[in-house]
């Protein structure tokens, strides 16, 4: 199976529940990223680092990429897509939810598929 990366950026009025939630849908895919990039899209405040931190300690596949100030979601998923390491990356924002075979069921289709292409999927 091909390495991918999955690109978040996270912003201060998000959910910290919604963001424990997706990222709990990242990692317990049936197939894993090897890179998770988030990006703190300026000071994020105490519970959504929070969330954050505990992720991080357990998933030492997350990359987090804090920026002093809020640049807007293009800029910060510019700089978080400088820091993906693998040519495969899948887009998620921090309030989305995975189906346990997301990535599994796009790499099956996506096998089948030309060699480039963007993929949006609900699931």
């Amino acid at each position: 199976m091909e390495k991918f990366s999955v690109l978040m950026s996270l912003y201060c009025k998000e959910n910290p529940l919604y963001l424990n939630l997706a990222l709990k849908s990242v990692f317990e895919q049936t197939i894993s990223p090897d890179q998770v990039v988030l990006v703190l899209d300026g000071p994020v405040g105490k519970q959504l680092l929070a969330v954050v931190e505990r992720f991080r300690k357990i998933y030492p596949s997350l990359d987090v990429y804090p920026q002093d100030n809020n640049q807007g979601l293009s800029t910060a998923l510019n700089i978080g897509l400088e820091k993906c390491r693998n040519e495969i990356v899948f887009r998620m924002d921090t309030d989305d939810l995975c189906y346990k075979n997301r990535f599994g069921r796009i790499f099956e289709k996506f096998r089948f598929r030309i060699s480039r292409f963007i993929c949006h999927y609900d699931g």
